[in-house]
């Protein structure tokens, strides 16, 4: 499969899911059902904007009271509700459906243990929880072990031809600078890949950073509804970033050997032609 492919994929379910997560997130003011809310009353247990909130509050009976706001997103959690059961709490986890139930729904449709395994929610969004963290810890792994620092010998060769021919004098002189081209050209291409694969991690870890930060605002608001909502997408994301990974293929690094360099004094007439850099390693060429 084209890796551009499976890279626009990935990027397309990473922005899906994020788009549920803020819409699920969102909370429309109590007071304006047109404006996002804002602030919690602690007293009213209502939602506001911060405009509806001032005028709400500005009626004597309630202004004597000196009710209190916090962010709403700090407010308490509300229950789920099931679709199908109007009023009654989601409170269970079929981990065979793998779908949120209410009581009703585990009398009427999950009530054959040998066919609905039945949790609790926080049982099932504990253990969810722990499969995405053990998931993307895998995954930081295999991006540690891709992105150690590349090292090669380049400047030392450099070095030892240079010192080499400068001892030859003028017949030399050209084959000697033929030889710094040709070392150049392979630690340019070399650069070139490794640059490229050092972007494509640092890609990678970006998307993995991502996941992981949707995952831990979920886990720090004990959101567990939102979060066995979207856990299998989240799953099927990461697990696509780690198959990707997996499939990064590393730059071998690069070494040379200057064939014929200690001989070259001593029989230069008979083997100035045989002087070559070469790749010592197998891989990038």
């Amino acid at each position: 499969m084209d890796p551009a492919y499976i890279g626009d994929s990935i990027f397309f379910v990473t922005i899906t899911v994020s788009t549920v997560i803020r819409v699920l997130a969102r909370i429309i003011c109590s007071n304006n059902h047109t404006m996002e809310a804002e602030l919690w009353c602690t007293n009213c247990e209502q939602s506001y904007c911060s405009k509806c909130f001032e005028q709400v509050h500005e009626l004597p009976a309630l202004k004597k009271q000196n009710h209190e706001s916090i962010p709403v997103h700090h407010k308490p959690l509300e229950p789920a509700l099931c679709d199908e059961h109007h009023r009654q709490k989601l409170e269970f986890w079929c981990n065979n459906c793998q779908k949120l139930v209410c009581n009703r729904c585990v009398i009427l449709k999950h009530r054959d243990s040998s066919l609905h395994e039945i949790v609790e929610i926080d049982t099932a969004a504990s253990h969810k929880a722990q499969l995405l963290e053990a998931l993307c810890e895998n995954i930081q792994s295999s991006l540690n072990e891709c992105t150690k620092p590349f090292a090669d010998n380049t400047d030392d060769s450099i070095q030892t031809v240079t010192r080499t021919f400068e001892s030859i004098h003028t017949m030399i002189t050209n084959r000697e600078k033929e030889l710094v081209r040709e070392i150049r050209e392979i630690q340019i291409k070399t650069k070139k890949l490794v640059n490229q694969h050092t972007i494509e991690m640092a890609n990678l870890q970006e998307l993995l950073n991502k996941h992981c930060k949707e995952l831990k605002d979920m886990t720090s608001k004990n959101d567990t509804t939102t979060l066995l909502k979207v856990h299998e997408g989240l799953t099927q994301d990461l697990t696509k970033l780690m198959q990707r990974i997996i499939g990064v293929k590393l730059p071998i690094q690069t070494r040379y050997q200057i064939k014929g360099i200690d001989e070259l004094e001593e029989k230069i007439s008979n083997v100035f032609q045989t002087v070559r850099a070469i790749v010592q390693d197998d891989g990038i060429s």
